[in-house]
């Protein structure tokens, strides 16, 4: 029998040993999961449902609000969102995410958002982490969310695999999605309905989204469409000024 050279071996040996320290990598990579994401995981089910209760509570104030001419706001914590995502979500929205979407939490600060979930399909099964920013843009009720990475660990994930299904789910509920560029970042435009929200179909116009340090709010205005042109102007700066914010953002002219 023909000896098998020394060197085949070393480098058949070599090779293997650097596949299984890839595929180590990886694997270890897509299991490791931000600071912020596994704290949130720690939370008990106790104090998720006491916070996921104040966020229906400001969902229904806002709710409330909105059916009456005049400014309204809404300020959600982080903690109340990751309550409400915990306690309630899949209770209440069974089919609001894929099923290969689980347990997803967020984080906010002043700069950006950060949402992280576990990801469970065929092919991959890992902490998929998405940060980005939120913006109400100059065009009426579009906000822009501008996502600057998505990865797995250290490593990139496409962010083809999000956009089509972020677009059917809010579709669905007639919300239009259109996509854009941001200094070479995808940006997803989102278009809220002129009366969204309103049973009585008066006009609901976003003033600004704003993102502090744990916290997100909104704010805006409910007008009758005979007074838009008187009732405009005023209203807004209010809507704004509670939130400490500015005008809706310029950056996508």
């Amino acid at each position: 029998m023909k000896k098998i050279p020394t060197r085949l071996i070393a480098g058949l040996s070599g090779g293997a040993v650097l596949v299984f320290g890839l595929f180590a990598a990886v694997f270890y990579s897509a299991n490791s999961a931000p600071d912020f994401y596994q704290q949130a995981l720690q939370v008990s089910s106790a104090q998720n449902e006491i916070e996921g209760c104040l966020f229906e509570r400001h969902l229904a104030g806002l709710s409330n609000q909105i059916q009456a001419d005049g400014p309204w706001s809404v300020v959600w914590t982080s903690a109340q969102i990751n309550g409400w995502l915990a306690s309630d979500l899949m209770e209440k929205f069974p089919d609001a995410l894929p099923d290969s979407i689980i347990e997803p939490r967020v984080a906010i600060t002043e700069n950006d958002i950060r949402i992280a979930f576990r990801y469970d399909s065929l092919v991959f099964d890992g902490i998929i982490e998405i940060r980005g920013d939120v913006f109400a843009t100059e065009i009426e009720n579009q906000i822009a969310l501008r996502i600057n990475t998505v990865h797995s660990g250290f490593f990139p994930v496409p962010i083809s695999w999000w956009a089509e299904r972020l677009e059917v789910s809010l579709r669905n509920r007639d919300i239009i999605v259109e996509w854009t560029e941001l200094e070479r970042d995808p940006v997803a435009l989102i278009t809220l309905p002129r009366s969204f929200g309103n049973s009585r179909g008066s006009r609901i116009i976003l003033d600004g989204v704003q993102l502090t340090e744990q916290l997100i709010g909104i704010a805006g205005r409910t007008v009758q469409e005979t007074f838009q042109s008187v009732s405009e102007g005023s209203d807004s700066a209010e809507s704004t000024q509670r939130l400490g914010g500015t005008s809706p953002d310029s950056r996508l002219k």
